[in-house]
């Protein structure tokens, strides 16, 4: 399906078995759209895509899996991507990437920033085909080659072979906040040496099970890594490390069903550990990850769907 309208609201269709992208956004002239509810599988490319202009367009409630490109062995097929000089104002809320074969979200020269906000990200870039020639980067969130100061708020990606969340070649700068990475091999990089690291922004993060490596020159703070935060994070730290109700199906309005999968165990080092971020938390002070205590986890989707619209 390619979009090079505005307006559309293309809303709970499947699209599978395609030879390319399996939806698209594409020109300047493809704004203002919504996609909700969409499901992307087995593709042969990214499973919905957003480039070249296309702008102000909201991705709400997709799940995006199983797309592999044989073309080029895998490597370019991601979840869910914006890239290639995407236009202003594209917003990703409540969207789920799994198995595909290679990033679940990448923003490869966006162009512009990004809102990213409530995605999940699992097991991308895992060789499900058996190619002999695999050569998916397997990473959650990719954010991006050069231009592109993409903000992240309460996302979550696990079990991936590769990286968590990877600044890649961002030289713009990215803000994280309130994300969650669990045994990842590695769960946060922003190594990335060029351009303006030090407007990479780091903030209430939570990481267990993977390696942390982070440019020095980063803005980083209140991170469960953080010195001299004093937060030991280990599994006793959670409700659930059991996936099994968030990657299932969805309840009947697109909303993922609440389980107690990365949720903070009340004597947890991580409650009330973070900084206020002008985001909705409960107690003296925000948690640290993805999923605060006794809040809704989707309090900022309405706003964002009638600001889009």
């Amino acid at each position: 399906l390619l979009i090079k309208g505005a307006f559309w609201h293309i809303k709970r269709i499947v699209i599978t078995n395609t030879g390319s992208e399996a939806l698209k956004l594409s020109s300047e002239e493809a704004h203002h759209n919504i996609i909700e509810g969409v499901t992307a599988h087995s593709a042969g490319l990214t499973g919905i895509a957003v480039h070249l202009g296309a702008g102000y367009n909201l991705i709400l409630n997709c799940d995006a899996y199983q797309n592999f490109d044989f073309l080029t062995n895998g490597e370019n097929a991601d979840g869910f991507e914006v890239k290639f000089g995407a236009g202003v104002g594209n917003v990703l809320i409540g969207n789920r990437a799994w198995n595909n074969a290679d990033d679940g979200y990448d923003f490869w020269h966006a162009g512009n920033a990004v809102r990213v906000e409530s995605c999940y990200a699992w097991r991308n870039g895992e060789n499900l085909w058996s190619h002999p020639f695999f050569t998916g980067n397997a990473n959650g969130f990719k954010l991006g080659q050069m231009e592109g100061a993409h903000l992240l708020i309460r996302c979550a990606a696990w079990n991936h072979p590769w990286r968590g969340f990877d600044l890649n070649g961002n030289s713009t700068g990215v803000t994280v906040y309130n994300c969650t990475a669990l045994r990842n091999r590695i769960d946060y990089a922003f190594t990335f040496t060029k351009g303006n690291i030090e407007k990479n922004v780091l903030r209430n993060n939570l990481s267990l099970g993977g390696d942390i490596r982070i440019n020095p020159a980063v803005n980083e703070q209140h991170n469960s890594w953080s010195k001299p935060l004093g937060v030991h994070v280990t599994e006793q730290d959670f409700l659930s490390l059991d996936d099994s109700v968030v990657t299932g199906p969805r309840n009947p309005d697109g909303s993922i069903p609440e389980s107690g999968f990365l949720h903070l165990a009340s004597d947890s080092d991580a409650v009330d550990a973070g900084t206020d971020l002008g985001l909705t938390f409960t107690g003296t002070a925000p948690d640290l990850g993805a999923f605060e205590r006794g809040s809704m986890r989707t309090d900022g989707v309405l706003w964002l769907h009638q600001h889009v619209r």
